[in-house]
């Protein structure tokens, strides 16, 4: 008996079931994790311009875009879905604080102990990240081997907070930090997903504080 199964419906057939699910790209090292509806507070420590700002937390609120726009792959939203494949289901970013520190108050070097100060003035909570971002006339220790981090840091009211940093690198080391938008200073520099380049459209090196986001919140 012949078949009725359209040719193109066979192929489609085959390919499919060679299509193989990726594996997580993080490994999972059994810490707690940062899940449910987190709020993002974000400290800007030295002088940001408008745009700057706008493009900070214009790309947090669309990682959990519900736009239909952003089911399209690729897209901001899609890749940040990696996240529910780990234990706890999403993570759902919300904007929360935002405070302002263009004056310096700690100086213009800071060390790792005076980002978690910084970090402990918004406060602490459940399901909470305070973020610093640090301009481009800021140095930070060990900026160039590290272009931004996170950890968790003890409120003085007692409790802990979740925090991370990162640093503008337009003047320091931009071969280190914001690839894809300046070239690398060395050869053996390892190049960050491809995703990126798909995200953002706006070709400045200072645009390296989103493009470093996404090592800071695989928590």
């Amino acid at each position: 008996m012949l078949s009725t199964l359209q040719p193109s419906l066979v192929t489609t057939r085959k390919l499919t079931a060679l299509v193989q699910e990726q594996p997580l790209l993080l490994k999972y090292h059994n810490g707690p994790l940062l899940k449910g509806n987190t709020t993002v507070n974000l400290i800007w420590y030295g002088v940001f311009s408008a745009s700057q700002h706008a493009v900070v937390v214009d790309f947090l609120r669309s990682l959990t875009s519900s736009s239909k726009s952003s089911s399209s792959s690729p897209s901001v939203a899609s890749w940040w879905l990696t996240t529910a494949r780990y234990r706890g289901g999403p993570c759902n970013l919300l904007v929360g604080r935002q405070l302002v520190d263009d004056k310096c108050s700690l100086g213009k070097r800071l060390s790792s102990a005076q980002l978690a100060a910084l970090a402990s003035r918004a406060g602490h909570g459940k399901n909470q990240i305070n973020v610093v971002l640090t301009s481009a006339d800021v140095a930070v220790d060990g900026f160039c081997s590290r272009c931004g981090t996170h950890g968790s840091g003890s409120a003085k009211s007692g409790g802990k907070f979740a925090y991370a940093w990162v640093g503008n690198a337009v003047s320091q080391c931009p071969g280190q930090c914001a690839w894809p938008f300046h070239q690398p200073n060395h050869i053996s520099f390892v190049v960050g997903p491809a995703v990126l380049q798909s995200i953002f459209l706006r070709r400045e090196v200072n645009i390296q504080l989103m493009a470093s986001l996404d090592r800071l919140f695989g928590f």
